[in-house]
């Protein structure tokens, strides 16, 4: 995400119950952030997804995101497809402008990984 750095709230960052941190910052101004418990871990394995399933514990930003990791074959057997979701429900903003939300998200999301796989 742009403008945010995560870094490992408590624990290892690997085990269930440990806590991530997202911090959204303006260079030296820390506007929130966003904990995330980490629910549900698997390493991927041979014939099993990997999957890190995360709850957010902030005040401004709730919901939980899922991180998957498949792997699909390729000619050495070495490609891996990843599937990443996120509900985001922000604290204080009616429902009527999930749909806002929803749009902004997937505009910001995309740009980042355009760039990433760019």
């Amino acid at each position: 995400m742009p403008f945010t750095r995560v870094s490992v709230g408590s624990g290892t960052g690997l085990r269930v119950g440990d806590v991530i941190v997202a911090r959204t910052a303006l260079g030296p101004v820390r506007l929130f952030d966003d904990p995330m418990e980490i629910v549900e871990f698997a390493a991927p394995a041979p014939g099993r997804d990997g999957v890190c399933r995360l709850e957010k514990r902030g005040r401004p930003v709730r919901g939980g995101a899922e991180l998957r990791v498949r792997a699909v074959g390729g000619a050495r057997g070495d490609r891996s497809e990843v599937t990443w979701q996120e509900e985001v429900v922000l604290a204080g903003l009616p429902g009527v402008f999930d749909p806002v939300v929803a749009g902004v998200g997937r505009f910001v999301f995309g740009r980042v990984l355009d760039r990433l796989l760019g």
